[in-house]
């Protein structure tokens, strides 16, 4: 994926430490202080649709309890409400809603390090804590950026993108981080670690992808633009 830079300042590099995830348009975006919120069952529609189109197979939608609970923000911050795709307790691939960030505002764990914590190297193992995380941008420490395919689109026709994300016991996740890119590397040392659709299954564990097969997708992202 290619995303650039909208707006924010150059500041020193940092870590990762401040993430916000993109569900809306910029138009809700720039609303977000009245409040203005994109409902759950809008965005589970387009990305059981997108799914479908992008890897061939029709993923489940949230349960109604689910439904009931949340209601999803245009930028999805610490502790908030995401919607997910991952596989259930019963094997089943779908949309399901989790909480953003571990204990101590943690966002985000160093992809480089998974199988170096006692806790995300068991959440690995496990197939059934892995999902993806579908985004139309993201921010860190308040810098926006989004992706190049959907720069001139209307905000309706823009497409999700695909972060590598952990979800622990809790039904919390966090998103796996790599090394900043160009566009990125001048506000933060990390960025979230995307998934290219045509991977999206073998992430998932769906074709028994371990961790090490993460280095050719680590590889596989276009150059960035500013």
């Amino acid at each position: 994926p290619v995303f650039v830079s909208c707006s924010g300042s150059n500041s020193s590099p940092r870590s990762l430490a401040s993430l916000s995830l993109v569900w809306g348009s910029s138009r809700q975006e720039l609303t977000m202080c009245q409040a203005l919120v994109q409902t759950e069952v809008g965005a589970m529609n387009t990305i059981i649709d997108q799914f479908r189109v992008d890897c061939g197979i029709w993923i489940g939608p949230t349960t109604s309890a689910e439904n009931e609970a949340a209601v999803q923000p245009a930028i999805c911050q610490y502790n908030q409400t995401c919607l997910v795709i991952t596989y259930d307790h019963t094997g089943e691939l779908r949309v399901a809603v989790s909480r953003f960030g571990w204990a101590g505002d943690q966002t985000s764990t160093m992809y480089e390090t998974v199988q170096n914590s006692p806790k995300t190297q068991t959440l690995w193992a496990d197939t059934r804590r892995r999902c993806l995380v579908p985004v139309k941008a993201f921010l860190v420490d308040g810098v926006r950026f989004s992706f190049q395919d959907n720069k001139n689109l209307d905000p309706s026709d823009q497409r999700f993108h695909y972060l590598a994300g952990l979800r622990d016991e809790n039904n919390r996740f966090v998103v796996l981080s790599s090394a900043a890119k160009e566009t990125v590397a001048p506000f933060s040392r990390r960025q979230p670690l995307f998934i290219p659709a045509e991977f999206a299954l073998e992430y998932l564990g769906t074709q028994g992808l371990s961790f090490f097969d993460l280095d050719h997708i680590m590889t596989y992202q276009v150059p960035l633009t500013a």
